[in-house]
Formats: C-alpha cells, structure tokens, sequence
C-alpha cells in the first residue's frame, strides 16, 4: 500500500449508515424553507389579532338579564327575617337583589333605603328641616328612581 491519496470521482452513496450524505445549507434555527415561510405566517397572526381588536370595540357586550343580578339597599320592617331565620330588627339596612322583596316571603315588604344628601342610603329618617325632593338619580351614584331622595330645605 502507498500513501498516495485517492483521487477518483465519488461514488454513490451505499446506503450504508456511516456513509457521508451530503446536508442542504439552512440557515440554524430557520428550517429548510428558511425565514420566508414565517412572512406568511406572522401576516395571519397580524391580521387576525387586528380583526379580533376591531371587533371587540365596536360590539358594546351587554348580559342579557345582567338587571337580575343588580343589587339595591332596602330597610326591613316588621316580621323580615334573615337567612338563618332569625328576627330583623325593623329597620335593618339589607343589601339584596333588585326586587327580592316582591319576591322572598323571608323579606316581603322591605323597604327601599332613603338617600340623604350628604349622607348616602340610610335606613335612618331624613334630619330635620330635611325635605322630600323625588327620588335619586344615577348622578348620586345609584340607579335613578329608587330611593327617596332628601335634602336640606330651601336648597
């Protein structure tokens, strides 16, 4: 044997495991197809999220029913008792569902609370040289309409 190198043409590769096979450049990390396969791919994701945006501020989401779950402030009266049954004192500030006295016997016939200016809902009689003056508004932060509203005489 010589120490003379090979020179010859390559041969095909045999098959054979340890047979050098000859290995596409790629950039690292990119694939095969490179960076321009996620071009299209980051262009769906742009769109969409633009798409799913737009459509979030323009829809104004409102729970159908969301009234059955607004809360209000009544005062008990005679014969109103709590959950575990026990007697209220008439007069009981009560946080409950709008309308749960119309329907829970537990609580029939409370009352709503009286909104004092300055004060807020109150199950207390207004002060005096206090006057009726309709009822609260949603600028008193409470939903209009429900609790007499009371305020200084002559203001």
């Amino acid at each position: 044997m010589s120490d003379a190198q090979d020179h010859s043409a390559p041969t095909e590769p045999s098959g054979d495991a340890r047979s050098p096979r000859a290995v596409p450049e790629t950039s690292p990390g990119t694939g095969r197809r490179g960076p321009r396969l996620w071009i299209p791919v980051l262009a769906l994701v742009v769109v969409g999220a633009l798409a799913f945006a737009l459509a979030v501020a323009r829809v104004d989401v409102r729970v159908s029913g969301a009234d059955a779950f607004e809360r209000a402030a009544y005062c008990s009266v005679a014969g109103n008792t709590a959950p575990d049954g026990s007697e209220l004192a008439p007069g009981t500030f009560l946080d409950l569902l709008l309308g749960e006295p119309g329907r829970d016997a537990r609580v029939a016939g409370a009352q709503p609370a009286n909104f004092i200016q300055g004060a807020g809902l109150t199950c207390s009689g207004p002060p005096s040289g206090f006057v009726r003056r309709g009822f609260a508004s949603s600028a008193d932060n409470v939903r209009a309409g429900i609790y007499p509203y009371y305020a200084p005489e002559g203001s």
